[in-house]
């Protein structure tokens, strides 16, 4: 949603192609190999996405789904 929102960018319009619409690699490069989180809870699990994230989650353009469990309280910043 981050490009979607991004300044000076008509409302709806893209502002990229789908090749770069996507979410890069690098966002979740710290999940990598680690598969010990599937053996416990999700909700238990840490948060390893990019710090940015947390202040889009925060943006009311961007934010969260509908319902989502962090709606009500979302976590503190993660690193």
């Amino acid at each position: 949603m981050e490009w979607l929102t991004e300044p000076g960018i008509p409302s709806g319009k893209r502002n990229v192609g789908p090749d770069r619409s996507r979410v890069e690699v690098d966002v979740f490069h710290r999940y990598e190999d680690r598969w010990d989180l599937l053996l416990d809870s999700a909700y238990t699990a840490p948060i390893l996405l990019p710090a940015h994230y947390w202040k889009l989650a925060q943006n009311p353009e961007i934010g969260l789904p509908s319902g989502h469990s962090w709606s009500a309280k979302l976590p503190p910043a993660w690193e």
